[in-house]
């Protein structure tokens, strides 16, 4: 019980804070988000809670590993995250990660455009929130184009669910229907534009 309490109170105190990765945060801004500080006892950290709250407020760290050093010493691991869709609303782009966490609102947007939908909300930080069907939807095509390999789709139109529509090479629409047997769609129609080119 001595050493319990001697572990929590007068051992392994914070002396030292360290930050690898590279993101476009400051080593400062990740250390500042964490909330750690130095005179803080290690073993108190809750890591989870912390990863959350830097990958929140600083939406584009994907993940924070936190490792202790013992004996003093807390070195934060940051994993950049990236754009995967963005999508567009009357003013802006809503950029987005494959895992649908909201990173910015931009002017520009260098990654697969989404059209046609109306985020229910989209605040840096939080889960891009489309509707369980328009999710569904979107996550279904998504997962098609990644399972045919159709890297050059920067575009993607779910203006009316039973009417998909995707551009393909910057000068091909395919027209897909509903989000029904995708992945076969995708296939014939990339085999159709192959023969056209």
């Amino acid at each position: 019980a001595v050493l319990a309490t001697l572990s929590f109170t007068v051992f392994f105190k914070i002396s030292a804070l360290e930050v690898s990765g590279e993101t476009i945060y400051s080593d400062e801004q990740i250390i500042e988000a964490s909330g750690i500080f130095e005179g803080q006892n290690m073993l108190a950290l809750n890591t989870s809670e912390i990863e959350k709250r830097v990958t929140k407020s600083l939406p584009y760290i994907k993940r924070l590993d936190i490792k202790r050093r013992l004996p003093s010493k807390i070195e934060l691991i940051a994993e950049a995250g990236e754009a995967f869709i963005g999508i567009k609303s009357e003013n802006d782009f809503i950029l987005a990660d494959s895992a649908y966490k909201v990173l910015e609102h931009s002017d520009s947007c260098n990654c697969i455009t989404v059209i046609g939908v109306v985020p229910e909300n989209a605040d840096p930080g939080e889960k891009l929130q489309l509707g369980a069907q328009t999710e569904k939807i979107l996550t279904n095509v998504l997962n098609a184009i990644s399972t045919e390999g159709l890297e050059r789709i920067s575009k993607i139109d779910l203006t009316s669910p039973v009417d998909i529509k995707l551009l393909y090479k910057e000068k091909y629409v395919l027209k897909l229907g509903n989000d029904d047997a995708l992945a076969y769609k995708l296939k014939f129609c990339q085999k159709v534009a192959e023969t056209e080119s």
